[in-house]
């Protein structure tokens, strides 16, 4: 996960939940979404459709 989409994918989560996930948080963050998705495409997809959200 670039620097870029945790940026995008942690303003997601705080603006939708209010939790913080700050910069150190990073490869939990990744760790998690390998463990929810099956397809690592689909990480990329909801990842590229927020980057082009902004």
């Amino acid at each position: 996960m670039s620097d870029r989409e945790f940026l995008c994918l942690s303003g997601f989560i705080q603006a939708l939940c209010g939790i913080k996930m700050p910069p150190i948080k990073k490869i939990m963050l990744e760790v998690r979404q390998q463990k929810w998705l099956c397809a690592p495409n689909i990480l990329r997809s909801t990842t590229t459709a927020c980057l082009l959200s902004r």
